[in-house]
C-alpha cells in the first residue's frame, strides 16, 4: 500500500515528470528534491516571529533569457545578479526571504556541476503576473525560467510551469487538481440566478436588445465569478481568516446581524464595468467596419470620440470595482461573517450563525459536480468553530452557499445537496492555464457562431 502522507520528494518527482513530459530539459530528481525540501523546511521557520513567504524561479544564470520577444515592453521582467552566490539552504533563505515578496519579485535559483543549489540573483516585475492571476488586470506577462515554486504558508508549497500549476503540497497532502466549483456543478447552479439578473441589468443599461447582448454572456459570467474569486483571494491574503454567506432566507432567521450595512457598490461597479466593456467593443467594431470598406478614406470624429469615452469609462469602472472589492474584503476581518446576496450586495458583517443542529452527514467532494462516487464522508467534529457553524447553517437552510477562509489560506465552499452537507476544498480561485484555455475556446466558438450566422443563406420566398 502506498504511503498516505506525501512529502517534498513526492512533489519533486511530480515536477520532474511534468517537465520531462513537456520535453523540457529537467534537473535531476535529486536537485528537485533538495529544492522543495529546502522550501518546505524554511516554511516551518519564522524570522522575527514572522512566517516565511517567498517565490523562486529556476533559471540558468548562463542563459537566463534564451528566447526574448521581438518587442520588449518596459515592464517586462528582468534579472539582477548578486555579486556572490548564496547557498540555497534553510538558514540562507530565512535570512534573505524578506528581500523579496511573492507579489513583486523572486529569487533566481540554479545548480552547479556538483548538483548543489544556489541563489544567484533576483527577478523583478512580478506584480504583473500576480495581478493577472488574481483578476486584478486584463493581461498577463510571459513567465521566466524553467519552472517556478513558492512558499504559500506553513508547510504549503506550490510549483508552476508558466501559468499552469503543476501541484501543491499542503503539509502532507499532494494536490494535483483544484476544483473549479464556481464555474461548474451545484455551486454554479446556485450562483446562476444572480448572474442571470446581472445579465438582464447590463442589457438594460446598454439599451441593447438582450439577444444582441447574448454574445457577451460568457464574458459577463466570467466577470461575475472573477469578482467573487477576487473577493475570496483578498480575504485569503489577509491571513486572518474570514467567511462569506449567501442565503435565500431574506428574513435572515437564525442570523444575528451585528452590523447591518446595505452596500450595493460592488454590484453596481460590476455592472458599470460590463456596460462600458460592451460599449467600448461596439465603438471599436464600428470603426473597424468603416476601415474595412473599400471606398473608406476617413473615419468620423464621432466614432473616435465614442471609443475614447468608452475606454476612459472602462478604466474608471475597473478602478471602481477594485475599490469595492477592497471595501467588502476588509469587512471580513471583523469577527463574524459577511452576509452577501446572490447579487453580490452586502447586507451585514460581523454576522453570527445561530443554528445549533449539526448536519447528519458531512462529505468532501473530489469533483466540482459532486457525484455520488466523488463524495467521501468526514467527521464533522474534525473542523473548527467557524467551519462547523457554517455547516450547520448551510444544511438547515437549503440553497445557502457558504465560503470559509482559514487563517492558513485554505478556502472551502459548502452547501446542502439532498440530505448531505457537501464541501469542497482546493477550490480554484486564480486565473490559471485551464481557465485561460477554456476562455480561448469559448471565444473561438463565439466567433464561429457569428460567422455561420453571417454566412447563412437567405430564406427562400414561398
Amino acid at each position: 500500500m502506498p504511503p498516505v502522507h506525501k512529502t517534498p520528494s513526492d512533489l519533486a518527482r511530480l515536477v520532474g515528470k511534468e517537465l520531462r513530459k513537456r520535453k523540457t530539459p529537467s534537473p535531476s530528481d535529486t536537485i528537485l528534491t533538495e529544492l522543495f525540501q529546502t522550501l518546505y523546511f524554511s516554511s516551518l521557520k519564522t524570522e522575527e516571529s514572522q512566517p516565511i513567504f517567498c517565490y523562486v524561479v529556476y533559471i540558468n544564470p548562463d542563459d537566463p533569457d534564451p528566447a526574448p520577444p521581438q518587442r520588449i515592453v518596459n515592464d517586462r521582467w528582468s534579472y539582477v545578479r548578486l555579486e556572490e552566490r548564496i547557498p540555497f539552504s534553510v538558514s540562507s533563505l530565512i535570512k534573505i526571504a524578506k528581500a523579496s515578496d511573492p507579489r513583486t519579485s523572486s529569487f533566481a535559483v540554479y545548480h552547479d556541476h556538483n548538483e548543489k543549489l544556489f541563489i544567484w540573483g533576483l527577478v523583478d516585475q512580478g506584480n504583473r503576473y500576480f495581478d493577472f492571476v488574481n483578476f486584478e488586470s486584463e493581461s498577463g506577462p510571459e513567465r521566466p525560467g524553467l519552472f517556478q515554486a513558492s512558499i504559500l504558508g506553513v508547510g504549503h508549497l506550490a510549483a508552476y510551469r508558466g501559468y499552469d500549476r503543476i501541484a501543491e503540497l499542503n503539509v502532507d497532502s499532494l494536490i494535483i487538481e483544484s476544483h473549479d466549483v464556481l464555474r461548474h456543478g451545484p455551486v454554479k447552479k446556485l450562483l446562476q440566478p444572480g448572474m442571470d439578473r446581472f445579465f438582464t441589468r447590463v442589457a438594460q443599461l446598454t439599451d441593447i436588445e438582450i439577444d444582441d447582448v447574448s454574445d457577451w454572456r460568457a464574458q459577463l459570467e466570467f466577470d461575475f465569478i472573477a469578482t467573487l474569486s477576487r473577493l475570496l483571494l483578498r480575504i485569503r491574503n489577509f491571513r486572518h481568516g474570514g467567511a462569506l454567506l449567501m442565503t435565500p432566507d431574506l428574513n435572515h432567521a437564525e442570523l444575528k446581524l451585528k452590523y447591518k450595512t446595505p452596500y450595493n457598490r460592488l454590484r453596481i461597479a460590476l455592472e458599470h464595468r460590463a456596460t462600458n466593456l460592451i460599449l467600448k467593443e461596439i465603438s471599436e467594431s464600428s470603426i473597424y467596419d468603416i476601415m474595412e470598406e473599400p471606398d473608406s478614406e476617413t473615419i468620423s470624429a464621432v466614432f473616435c470620440l465614442e471609443e475614447s469615452i468608452a475606454s476612459d469609462e472602462l478604466t474608471d469602472s475597473n478602478s471602481e470595482l477594485d475599490g469595492a472589492v477592497w471595501f467588502v474584503s476588509l469587512l471580513s476581518r471583523v469577527d463574524g461573517l459577511v452576509l452577501l446576496s446572490f447579487d453580490l450586495e452586502v447586507k451585514a458583517f460581523g454576522v453570527e450563525l445561530l443554528h445549533q443542529v449539526p448536519p447528519p452527514r458531512v462529505c468532501r467532494s473530489t469533483t466540482a459536480a459532486a457525484t455520488a462516487r466523488s463524495l467521501h464522508q468526514v467527521d464533522y467534529q474534525h473542523f473548527g468553530t467557524r467551519h462547523r457553524s457554517m455547516m450547520r447553517y448551510c444544511f438547515n437552510v437549503p440553497g445557502s452557499l457558504g465560503f470559509v477562509v482559514s487563517q492558513d489560506g485554505d478556502v472551502r465552499v459548502m452547501t446542502r445537496i439532498g440530505d448531505v452537507l457537501v464541501f469542497w476544498d482546493s477550490v480554484r480561485l486564480q486565473y490559471d492555464e485551464f481557465v485561460r484555455q477554456r476562455r480561448r475556446r469559448d471565444a473561438i466558438e463565439k466567433y464561429k457562431n457569428i460567422a455561420q450566422q453571417h454566412a447563412a443563406p437567405e430564406p427562400a420566398v414561398q
